[in-house]
Formats: C-alpha cells, sequence, structure tokens
C-alpha cells in the first residue's frame, strides 16, 4: 500500500490542495488573508526541521500544500470583491466577448478602463430587434457608458445553479444594465491592459474574423454555428433547439471544446511536423501551436487542462516516458488550481478532469486484466465504446447535479458524434491551409456542410427514441459522493470476484498438474 502511495505522490498533494481549497473558501468571512499566509510559512519552516524524519516530514509538506490552498483561494476572492456604484456613473470600456441577443436584449462582457486595473462586467444592452445586427458593438470595441454597476445576488431557484459562485470563478465584479441611449462608441486607451489581456483580446478578434470566413451560407445558419462551436469555440450562433439537440442525446461535449478536439490537433500537428531528428524541435513547435489555438479560442477551462497534459507529455516524451498517468493528470490540476483556485467550482474543470480521471482508471483497470488493444477493431472498440462508458461513468453524477439530465442514448450518439468531429476539424484545418483556393475551399465546407446536417438527423432520430434521455432530475453534494462511491464499490467486488474466479482457475490448473505428475 505504501509503495503505491510513493507511486503516485501527486495526487496526494492535489487532494491537500483541494482540501484546503475548499476549507478556505468555507472560512473566507471569519479568518484574515495574513493568518493563512502566516500558518503556511509556519508549515514550511516546520517541514525544513523535521527533514531528519521522511515520515514526518511528508505530512507536513501535505499539510502546508492545504494552509497554500487556503491561502490563495482567500486572495483571489478578495480581488474579486463585487463591486456597488450605488448609482450611475460614466465609465469608459471595452468589449470582449461576441455580443448575444436574447429578446430584446444584448449580453456581452466588457472590461472597464478607467481604473488602475481593469474590471470585467456582465453587460446586458437594451437592443431593438428591428436593428440590424452589424450595428451591434463588436470585441474589441471601445464604449463610453452611463449605468450602475451592481453586485451578483443569489436568488432563490429549483436547480443547483449558484450566481454568485459561477460571477466568481468566471471573473467578474458585477453586472450592469444599460438603456439604449446611454452608450456610445468611444475611443478607448488600452494601456491599463496587461499584456496577457491584450493578447487574449487580440485573439478573439482574429476568432471572431475567423468565424466570418466561413463560406457555408445555407438556408438553415445551424450548420455554420456548429462548425463554429466545434473548431473555434464560439457558440454564440448556436440556437437553443440545437443545444437542447445535443444535450439530449449526451453529445454536449463535442460543442464544448476539450480534450478530444485538442487531441485530433495534436495528433495532426505531430503527424505533420515529427521528425526524429529534430524531435525537439517539433516538440517545441506542436506546443505553442496548441497554445496559440487556446489562446485563440478564449482559454476554455477544459482546453486548459488538456493543453497542460499535452505540454507535458511533448516535454515527458523528450524523455521516452509516458506522460499519460495519474500524476500528469494531477500535476494539470495543481498548475491550474495554484493559478486560479476558484476554478474548482468551474463546471468544466470538474467535468474535464473528472471524465479523464476516469478513462485513466478504467482503462488501467482493464489493462491489469489482460486488455492492451493492438488491432485496429481493438482500438476502435477502446475508442468509441470503452471511452465513452469511461467518461460518462466520471462524469454523470456531476451532470445529473449540475443539469439535473440523464442521457441512456450517450453510446449511440457517441458512435455517430466523435467521427463527425473528427472530420470537420480536420476539415476546418485543411480550409485553412487551402486559403489562397477559393474553389478547394469552397468544397471543403460544402462537404463540412453535408456532415452536419446527418449529423443533426442523425441525433434528431435518437433523440426521438422513447426514453433517450430523463430530465428533472435533482440530487444534493451528498448524493454525488454517494453515487462516487456506489460506483467505486461496483467496480471493488468485480475487481475481487474477476481475481477470485483468476485465482480459481490457476488452482485448477495447479491441481491438474500435480494429478498428472501423480499418474506418471
Amino acid at each position: 500500500m505504501n509503495s503505491r502511495l510513493q507511486l503516485y505522490p501527486l495526487p496526494r498533494i492535489g487532494v491537500a490542495l483541494v482540501l484546503g481549497i475548499v476549507f478556505g473558501d468555507f472560512f473566507h468571512a471569519y479568518l484574515p488573508t495574513f493568518l493563512w499566509l502566516l500558518c503556511t510559512l509556519v508549515g514550511l519552516l516546520a517541514y525544513f526541521l523535521s527533514r531528519r524524519k521522511p515520515l514526518l516530514q511528508s505530512e507536513v509538506l501535505l499539510g502546508c500544500v492545504f494552509l497554500l490552498g487556503s491561502w490563495l483561494v482567500n486572495v483571489r476572492e478578495n480581488r474579486l470583491e463585487f463591486i456597488d456604484t450605488q448609482k450611475e456613473t460614466t465609465f469608459q470600456g471595452v468589449v470582449i466577448s461576441k455580443p448575444i441577443i436574447r429578446g430584446k436584449v444584448a449580453m456581452l462582457d466588457m472590461l472597464v478602463v478607467d481604473n488602475h486595473h481593469p474590471i470585467k462586467i456582465q453587460t446586458s444592452m437594451m437592443w431593438d430587434s428591428t436593428r440590424k445586427k452589424h450595428l451591434l458593438p463588436e470585441i474589441g470595441s471601445g464604449l463610453l457608458v452611463q449605468s450602475r454597476i451592481k453586485p451578483f445576488v443569489q436568488k432563490d431557484s429549483l436547480s443547483n445553479f449558484h450566481v454568485v459562485r459561477w460571477a466568481q470563478v468566471q471573473g467578474y465584479r458585477g453586472q450592469t444594465f444599460i438603456d439604449d441611449e446611454k452608450w456610445q462608441y468611444s475611443v478607448v486607451s488600452l494601456s491599463t491592459l496587461s499584456l496577457f489581456q491584450r493578447a487574449r483580446l487580440s485573439a478573439m478578434k482574429w476568432r471572431n474574423l475567423l468565424v466570418k470566413s466561413f463560406p457555408m451560407e445555407a438556408d438553415d445558419s445551424s450548420n455554420i454555428a456548429i462548425v463554429a462551436a466545434m473548431t473555434l469555440g464560439d457558440k454564440s450562433g448556436l440556437s437553443q433547439t440545437t443545444k437542447k439537440l445535443f444535450s439530449i442525446t449526451g453529445s454536449s461535449h463535442v460543442l464544448a471544446l476539450s480534450g478530444l478536439h485538442l487531441g485530433i490537433l495534436y495528433a495532426i500537428l505531430m503527424f505533420a511536423l515529427s521528425r526524429r531528428k529534430k524531435h525537439i524541435l517539433s516538440q517545441m513547435m506542436v506546443i505553442l501551436a496548441i497554445w496559440t489555438y487556446v489562446l485563440l479560442t478564449g482559454l476554455p477551462t477544459s482546453l486548459v487542462r488538456a493543453a497542460t497534459m499535452f505540454t507535458i507529455l511533448g516535454l515527458v516524451s523528450l524523455a521516452h516516458r509516458s506522460a499519460y498517468t495519474i500524476n500528469s493528470l494531477s500535476l494539470a490540476a495543481i498548475i491550474m488550481l495554484v493559478a486560479n483556485p476558484l476554478l474548482l467550482w468551474d463546471i468544466g474543470f470538474q467535468l474535464s478532469f473528472s471524465a479523464v480521471f476516469a478513462i485513466l482508471f478504467f482503462f488501467q483497470w482493464l489493462k491489469n486484466w489482460g486488455f492492451n488493444p493492438h488491432t485496429i477493431l481493438q482500438k476502435a472498440f477502446a475508442t468509441f465504446v470503452l471511452l465513452p462508458i469511461a467518461a460518462q461513468l466520471g462524469t454523470f453524477p456531476l451532470v445529473l447535479y449540475h443539469f439535473g439530465l440523464f442521457s441512456s442514448c450517450f453510446l449511440l450518439s457517441n458512435l455517430i458524434v466523435v467521427p463527425a468531429a473528427m472530420l470537420i476539424i480536420f476539415g476546418t484545418l485543411l480550409s485553412f491551409v487551402l486559403w489562397f483556393i477559393p474553389f478547394l475551399r469552397s468544397l471543403i465546407f460544402v462537404a463540412m456542410g453535408e456532415i452536419v446536417r446527418w449529423l443533426q438527423i442523425s441525433l434528431s432520430f435518437i433523440a426521438s427514441i422513447p426514453y433517450s434521455s430523463v430530465s428533472g432530475i435533482r440530487i444534493s453534494e451528498l448524493q454525488v459522493i454517494l453515487i462516487y462511491l456506489l460506483i467505486i464499490s461496483i467496480l471493488g467486488i468485480v475487481h475481487h470476484l474477476l481475481k477470485a474466479i483468476d485465482n480459481r482457475r490457476k488452482l485448477k490448473t495447479i491441481c491438474l498438474g500435480h494429478v498428472n505428475i501423480s499418474f506418471r
């Protein structure tokens, strides 16, 4: 048991960090931030003084990580305290997200740049539906606004959605509603923005231009919206009908950029750039390319996790070692949580890490029982059947908790959406490569349009199957933990049954061997 713990040190550190973040968040209103820092420093001193006792030193280290998590979450929450201006004020801001029209309101994110440190606010603007969409503010537009910035307030809801926590995770400092006559375009200085904020803003502008360049002008605008969501993470054009269709069939993960999308891109880049003589150079180029793509798509949590793991994979592969382990996953989580402890409450973070952990655990469990796919059929079975089952086992309790929905046809849906996503991502990348050959580029988008059309037809058929999904489920945090414990218990029981059967088979073989020897 101790040897296994020594083999996986990073998961223990990750668990200590998570517990510290939860503990520090719970006592945020009761204990001052400096106290957590003081305790962390005392813990570090105890760590160095206990170097002659390795076991004690290890326990002290975990305690230091616990205290560090508590201190980090307190610092982060202090920086993100909500703003309430009490009355209307005039301020300048720059648009940092693509506006989404919902009825008579346009929703967008804005950075207020009047202060030394820009603040992010969620903005709702009155918008007359008779106006043309091209008159909407675009990403990078400067605005002069007169409105009141208000804090987020938790409202009574039948769902488990916590708007205050969601706002903190997204980095909002407040929200505002702007009347039609109380805003105008303005030249805004971006000098107060950090280098990272400017780079992200430029990347979002480029993404918007790339989406506009998609020539899939058809009667059904959902085609281009699905392609934009699958490839560039722009979900602003997705209709509620499309979102509901993918959600009911358990296919929402292909619309939200994740490790699947980045894995396809990584495989294509490695195939195109990998050279044995220039292995280090090719790995650096691939890592740079995937992080550029992550920045271009707006740094979604699931992609950051995947990019961090692929970076670890690239660096560790230089030493000819495997990076797809629980240790590498834990390292990715530790890096992200140290950078932003509030990601622990991000739905994308929870689903992404629970899915990958379940996949690694499940496939390692199968490998221990001799399942190691080599043939094309075995790899296809593992990719399209076993992998979705493992990911579903890891995520469905969280999906029930956050969305109250369970798709019973997720396996059938994945057999369709995963190959379709592969073709769409490859086709989009190929269209960028063939940018200067309009004829071939148009053919590629025609083909992708057909793929999207048949994808929607197939998912509509699956959604029409009786009991294809169960909605309206509501469970508590305790029930989520109990479901995970039940899954682990079932796997443990199956493991011991298989082990007992295997031991009986070995014992029978040994007995038969002794019988044969005795009759000779």
